[in-house]
Formats: structure tokens, C-alpha cells, sequence
């Protein structure tokens, strides 16, 4: 197997390092001008959460001199300065290791500048690579969490021209106190969420959400009456 070969002693200002976290962006359904059917007592609106997670896959058990890699899925910590930085700890619950008088291991590690070598930091920013390259890659997961609360109103049916609606801010439920009339025209409006009503009944809503409405920024001149 590689022998590894000290490439740096210089120390390198790393913060702690512990796992980063995912990266994860929100959406939410259904999208604007979109028409949809909300069931009585369900929200008009709902998130879907998407993340993505980078990992280090090692195809084999690696020994490379004074460190020993097992097999696994290696999270990503770090980006910095042309670097990504792994977890010793791989996501199978087995751990990358040196020797019992080396320097203790404080990261995987893969330059930009030669991704196809695997390397290691040390806790005193030691790094040192593989002699050969290649036996691993690293690979995106994806994880789609849907359905998720979003604050929004929840449909509690309709008594003449009135709808009545109860608010769900995802930690608490008001009754079904907030009501909208219909006869003053079929757009409603809660916080900066648009809505047309299609129609309304004791089964549930049908609906087209519209373009959210977007507040002025702070300190933005507001237009004068009659200009």
C-alpha cells in the first residue's frame, strides 16, 4: 500500500471542527399562480425541505502507512482555502486512525488542486497524502423532506359569503377566529401571501395562490398620494 508522505508543516487556523451542516433550501407549495384544492382544516400552503450532503466514499479498507482508513462514507466538515476537510468518523460508524505515538488525526482532507489524492490533517495542522492516488470519490446525497408546516392560514369552512380560517404559525393553532368576506371581492390576503378563491365550501377550497407581495425596504421612499 501508499506510504504517506509529509506535503506541509505549516499550521493551518482551522476552527473546531464538527460535522457541517447540510446544505438546505426551502420551497413552498403550491407555487405562485399555481391553483390548488385545500381540504377543511388543511393549510394553503406547505414546504418542502431539500438538502444535500457531501461525502468522502473510501471503496476499500486503506492502509497508508502510519493510517489506517476503513471502508465508508466520510461527511464533510470544511471548505477552506482550496480544501475540503472530512470526518474521521464515517457515517457506518467506523474511524480513520494513525498510529499509537503519531500525531493525533484531526480530518481527512482532498486539495482542489489534486483531487485525486487523499490526504490527512493533523491537530497540529500537519498534512500528509497518500503516495498513490485514487481508491475513493466523493459523492452528493440528497434528501427531500415534503410536507413540512409552513405559517399559514388553514381552511375551517364557509357560513354565507364568510370563510373562516385559523391560523397555523407551526407552533400554535388559533381557533377558527379569522374571516375574510367574500362579497368585498374573491382576493384575500394574510401577511404577504396572495390569494384568489376560486370557490369555497364544506368540503374545502379551491384556490390560486398569487404572487406574494413584496414590502418596500426599510428606509425606501414611499410614492406620495396622487404622484
Amino acid at each position: 500500500m501508499a506510504v504517506m508522505r509529509n506535503c506541509a508543516m505549516a499550521l493551518l487556523c482551522l476552527p473546531a471542527l464538527a460535522l457541517a451542516e447540510p446544505r438546505c433550501s426551502m420551497a413552498y407549495r403550491p407555487t405562485p399562480n399555481e391553483t390548488a384544492f385545500a381540504p377543511v382544516g388543511a393549510a394553503l400552503v406547505v414546504a418542502d425541505r431539500h438538502c444535500i450532503n457531501s461525502y468522502l466514499v473510501v471503496k476499500g479498507d486503506r492502509d497508508d502507512g502510519p493510517v489506517g482508513t476503513p471502508a465508508g462514507s466520510y461527511p464533510e466538515i470544511l471548505r477552506k482555502g482550496g480544501m475540503r476537510f472530512y470526518s474521521l468518523r464515517s457515517a457506518e460508524g467506523r474511524e480513520a486512525s494513525s498510529c499509537l505515538l503519531c500525531d493525533p488525526l484531526e480530518a481527512l482532507m482532498i486539495r482542489d488542486s489534486d483531487p485525486a489524492v487523499l490526504c490527512v490533517i493533523s491537530r497540529l495542522g500537519v498534512s500528509s497524502c497518500a503516495g498513490e492516488p485514487g481508491g475513493f470519490e466523493v459523492r452528493r446525497r440528497e434528501a427531500v423532506r415534503d410536507n413540512l408546516c409552513a405559517p399559514s392560514l388553514r381552511y375551517h369552512g364557509r357560513e354565507g359569503q364568510v370563510l373562516r380560517f385559523a391560523v397555523d404559525d407551526c407552533k400554535s393553532q388559533t381557533g377558527a377566529a379569522l374571516t375574510y368576506d367574500l362579497g368585498l371581492g374573491s382576493t384575500i390576503r394574510f401577511l404577504s401571501e396572495r390569494y384568489e378563491i376560486l370557490s369555497a365550501d364544506n368540503e374545502g377550497l379551491s384556490y390560486r395562490r398569487l404572487e406574494p407581495v413584496r414590502e418596500p425596504k426599510k428606509g425606501a421612499a414611499r410614492p406620495r398620494p396622487g404622484l
